[in-house]
């Protein structure tokens, strides 16, 4: 035990591991981002992230071709890191740290929102996750709403709503339906399905999905769908927060992803940020939001040559009565 203490406070000794600490306070992220964030080497970074792996503050994971860093919070680690939180040395040093990350993952979604405008505009984009679609799977997902959440709902929100496939699915279980997104191309094309479809419940709103203050303005949520959106975003679990406050007493949040994957590809040509989640992954972001796992089902795979196996799982969650 003292040997471990020691090695903690050694790791923690340095002032480059410790901004890597207070970066990863706010949650998981990759080695690159961390490198940009510090505007160090990468061999120099690496050193400092082996440290603290090695004194067991940090674990480091490995998805496909990148490595994610998150803190260990457990027992032994909570009053060294919550006082660091309260820390207020060296704010400016943690002011530009976390610029520099904003500035990161600010062009890094601009970019994202280029690529889509682009695709769409010129109508050639075909979304790989839609290969994996199949009436199986959206009648699983049926289910699973079915099964669990009272209908019919007041409100439905699906964030990052893309063609509109879930609001055509799902509208009939509830009276009001909105989806969100910040493509107008993609709006405009999702718009004139669901009128197509006479779909009149719904509505679709130009929004960003992780802040979703405004957005109450259509009611508390009885449900919110992220459907294959998660994996396009650096900091998923920002998403779980940000629905967390439009979510009703005791609503649902819905994530449907692919399981850990390595098919690298999806970063390079589609821009993806995670290959998928594994079965935890997403249960463990849940309960940092004081979210209750409730169900979850393991859908569709998918196979074909130069692609490993894409598997499509989904976990539902309750909000936690406060």
């Amino acid at each position: 035990m003292l040997e471990e203490k020691i090695k903690t406070f050694a790791a923690l000794a340095d002032e480059t591991r410790l901004r890597i600490i207070n970066l990863l306070i706010e949650g998981e992220l990759s080695v690159q981002d961390i490198v940009y964030s510090l505007d160090q080497s990468q061999p120099r970074v690496s050193r400092h992230l082996r440290i603290l792996d090695e004194s067991g503050l940090i674990t480091r994971i490995k998805e496909g071709g990148w490595v994610f860093c998150k803190l260990n919070n457990d027992k032994s680690n909570k009053h060294l890191l919550d006082y660091l939180l309260k820390d207020k040395t060296k704010q400016n040093s943690k002011q530009k740290d976390f610029q520099r990350l904003y500035d990161l993952q600010k062009s890094r979604l601009n970019a994202a929102n280029d690529f889509f405008f682009k695709q769409y505009k010129e109508q050639y984009y075909v979304d790989p996750l839609n290969q994996f679609s199949n009436v199986a799977l959206d009648n699983q997902l049926y289910q699973i709403i079915t099964e669990n959440v009272h209908t019919p709902m007041s409100n439905f929100f699906d964030m990052g709503t893309g063609s509109g496939k879930m609001l055509s699915l799902f509208s009939s279980l509830a009276k009001n339906c909105v989806g969100v997104d910040n493509n107008h191309t993609v709006i405009k094309m999702a718009k004139s399905k669901l009128t197509q479809a006479n779909r009149n419940n719904c509505k679709i709103i130009f929004g960003d999905i992780t802040q979703t203050e405004g957005m109450e303005i259509y009611g508390k949520a009885d449900l919110i769908i992220y459907h294959q959106v998660l994996h396009y975003f650096d900091k998923p679990q920002d998403l779980i927060k940000a629905a967390k406050n439009l979510l009703n007493k005791e609503g649902y949040i819905l994530i449907v992803d692919y399981l850990k994957h390595q098919n690298e590809f999806l970063r390079t040509n589609f821009s993806h940020r995670r290959l998928g989640f594994d079965e935890n992954q997403i249960n463990d972001y849940f309960q940092k939001s004081n979210i209750e796992l409730v169900d979850k089902i393991k859908g569709v795979s998918f196979k074909q040559p130069n692609v490993s196996q894409l598997i499509v799982m989904a976990w539902l969650g309750k909000k936690n009565y406060e």
